[in-house]
């Protein structure tokens, strides 16, 4: 049985990884000033223990070499923090799944939250039902969209993506299957139904005032995939590479190691990994492009390469958000859209002390605390130009209902 020292996973230059391109780039000590953070925001971690971490990469990590857990001898507290940093990104199913394969028993103090994945699943599976009833029942195709495809997981809602015409009577019939409006506003559609999971609904990739990607393009890349004993409608591994770059960067600025390993798997998939520049390129943003997949390959070469441990969620510093739009092709904010983006950083700079200091647990158990932060941070976004939908379409929607 291999022990947590051993390298299970492929070194530096080996396997496939992220493909930096380095054109339209300045030296290297501007990059290494990126990335060489304090904790605080999401840089390298010092003077930590890196089993748990490496712990919870042999059990997920789809590229790497197989690897089994160990069947005597795990520190309790390697194991407990390994499935603390599993928890924080997205991992905890994929983790205890691997865990308790194993021939490993669950620890007791893990039964609600792990009964509480399974509750997920189930939610999950009905909402993919619902949205596969309403879609055949009005002849309107939907994409699953922002969704982790190489790593089984349970995630808190399902994002779809529907075409703009198309979004009033989609909405309408999936109402009719029980669901109703969380949210319904221009940054933030959701509905939910009790038992269900709530669905996030999306008629544009559009952050601070532009579109990253299209319709068009989008349901050109189209692929059967499978989440959870289902296959939906969803992304092509070029399509769901780009979206998630594009969300990550600006609509959530941060990615968790979950984000990652699928980032760098997607890759992996596509047949041609070496067209993902020129199709970011043909919505001009070749030049965030170059940044980001800069990020991603420097994370990959001390994650997997250096063995250098990283702090994950890895959240993006304000330098590099807005270094990334200063690289979009033609793109000028106005005032109010500058003012409410350095309002936005700073609201994530918050939200993520907040996770950091354990307040974010408090707030989740508070319906009223964690209303008033989502309906301030959907109208912070919406005031820097991020939108989901058109504010037509969802005008006529707000008639119809």
């Amino acid at each position: 049985m291999p022990r947590c020292g051993r390298q299970v996973l492929s070194g530096r230059g080996s396997g496939p990884g992220f493909c930096a391109d380095r054109r339209k780039r300045g030296g290297g000590g501007r990059r290494r000033d990126h990335l060489e953070q304090s904790h605080a925001e999401g840089g390298t971690i010092r003077d930590v223990n890196t089993l748990p971490f490496q712990l919870v990469l042999s059990a997920v990590e789809p590229l790497g070499e197989s690897s089994s857990f160990l069947e005597d001898g795990l520190d309790k507290q390697v194991l407990n923090d390994a499935i603390r940093i599993a928890w924080k990104n997205g991992l905890y199913y994929a983790f205890l799944k691997r865990y308790l394969d194993s021939g490993h028993r669950l620890p007791p103090h893990e039964h609600s939250r792990w009964e509480a994945q399974y509750h997920g699943i189930v939610g999950l599976q009905a909402s993919l039902d619902a949205l596969a009833d309403t879609s055949q029942s009005v002849g309107i195709e939907f994409l699953v969209i922002k969704n982790i495809q190489t790593i089984e997981h349970v995630p808190r809602d399902l994002d779809i993506f529907v075409r703009d015409s198309d979004r009033g009577a989609f909405l309408e019939r999936l109402r009719e299957e029980g669901f109703e409006f969380v949210y319904n506003d221009g940054s933030e559609i959701s509905l939910a139904r009790p038992g269900s999971m709530r669905v996030d609904v999306y008629s544009r990739i559009h952050y601070l005032g532009r579109d990253f990607l299209d319709e068009a393009y989008l349901f050109r890349s189209r692929a059967a995939i499978r989440l959870h004993q289902r296959e939906v409608p969803g992304l092509e591994p070029e399509a769901a590479f780009l979206l998630n770059s594009a969300h990550a960067m600006f609509g959530h600025g941060a990615i968790t190691l979950l984000d990652f390993l699928d980032f760098r798997s997607l890759q992996a998939r596509a047949t041609t990994p070496h067209r993902f520049r020129g199709r970011a390129g043909s919505f001009d943003w070749a030049g965030v492009y170059d940044l980001w997949s800069q990020r991603l390959a420097d994370l990959q070469a001390r994650v997997l390469g250096q063995r250098i441990p990283v702090a994950f969620p890895h959240h993006l510093e304000s330098r590099f958000v807005l270094d990334a739009i200063s690289r979009l092709d033609g793109h000028v904010l106005g005032r109010r859209e500058r003012a409410a983006l350095r309002l936005s950083l700073l609201w994530d700079r918050l939200l993520f002390a907040a996770e950091s200091s354990g307040v974010e647990e408090a707030l989740r158990s508070s319906a009223v605390a964690r209303s008033l932060a989502n309906s301030a941070g959907h109208r912070i976004r919406f005031m820097r130009g991020d939108r989901k939908s058109t504010l037509r379409a969802l005008k006529r929607v707000r008639e119809e209902t």
